[in-house]
């Protein structure tokens, strides 16, 4: 047999070979004809990202802002300490307070004889708590000089030393009288008393008259009378004294809500420094509202000792 006849025998496709040929043949045709369509068909649409990127970026300038406020919130002003009772006008004005703003410092810690403790700036109107915490490592405390006390007269004011003597002011503040040496002793309470009635206690004077009333301000009232050990002016001799004079009702003392109060009027009080407020605002915004004062003592470093001191300053309802 020829070769090309061979060929022939070998290409020649029977009816249905072929018919099923033309179907693959007109299947891949139609094929490459739908992929060429399918750009026009089907546009591809690049996904939008502008908007997300805006907000993402919207979003770390947020976080940003937030973290450089915090940071300055908590940046300590670097400067030379500052004796808080001995300091001078300048000396406010060089940590940044107006003339007018140091002036109404030193005024103010006239007014009450000198600072008792660092935290008493709060007291003073033109010191937020935020200035009081960027200045407070830099501060210095020491106990105030013994001061001329100002007492009040009728017809005019008389400066006084803070000393006690075996005279005293009359009800009237116009003159000393003389107080006999049988005289029966008054008891006084110290939660209800104001500077004349506490003069009547032997051993206080007008100058420690005004501490005591002070301090009771400061704590809400007292709850017992060796809470007067705590004021540095009176010295124990002095209140061995004044204790047999001294009775305390409790049931006027002000108290403060633990489950309402704000940051700063719990640290106003002598008996929560810093440290501790910030102790007991972390337990209760990680835990929620006080269900019972002794949740006080679920808090690191609060003892028995401490939560028996401020239980009576406190409350949940």
């Amino acid at each position: 047999m020829k070769p090309a006849n061979q060929w022939k025998e070998v290409l020649t496709l029977f009816k249905t070979e072929r018919k099923a040929f033309l179907i693959v043949v007109f299947i891949v045709f139609g094929l490459l004809v739908f992929r060429s369509l399918i750009p026009d068909l089907f546009p591809h649409k690049p996904v939008d990202f502008s908007e997300f990127e805006r907000k993402l970026a919207l979003q770390d300038s947020l976080q940003m802002a937030m973290l450089n406020a915090h940071q300055k919130e908590l940046e300590v002003v670097e400067i030379d300490p500052i004796d808080i009772n001995n300091s001078r006008v300048e000396d406010w004005m060089r940590i940044g307070f107006s003339l007018k703003q140091s002036e109404v410092i030193l005024k103010y810690r006239e007014s009450i004889g000198g600072f008792d403790r660092k935290e008493d700036l709060l007291d003073v109107f033109i010191i937020s708590d935020s200035d009081y915490f960027k200045i407070e490592p830099n501060l210095i405390f020491t106990q105030p000089d013994v001061k001329i006390e100002k007492v009040k007269s009728i017809k005019n004011d008389v400066e006084k030393k803070s000393e006690w003597s075996k005279r005293k002011w009359d009800t009237t503040w116009t003159k000393y009288e003389k107080i006999s040496e049988d005289r029966k002793l008054e008891i006084i309470d110290i939660n209800k008393s104001d500077s004349v009635d506490l003069l009547k206690i032997k051993g206080v004077g007008p100058y420690t008259a005004s501490r005591i009333l002070r301090y009771r301000r400061q704590l809400g009232g007292y709850y017992s009378a060796g809470q007067l050990r705590e004021i540095r002016s009176i010295r124990e001799e002095n209140f061995e004294t004044m204790e047999a004079q001294i009775t305390v009702d409790t049931g006027v003392i002000k108290k403060i809500n633990l489950n309402e109060c704000e940051f700063k009027e719990l640290l106003k009080h002598p008996y929560f420094d810093y440290y501790f407020t910030k102790k007991i605002f972390e337990y209760k915004d990680k835990n929620g509202k006080f269900t019972s004062l002794r949740d006080l003592k679920k808090i690191e470093f609060i003892d028995s000792v401490y939560f028996n001191r401020v239980r009576p300053y406190l409350t949940i309802e």
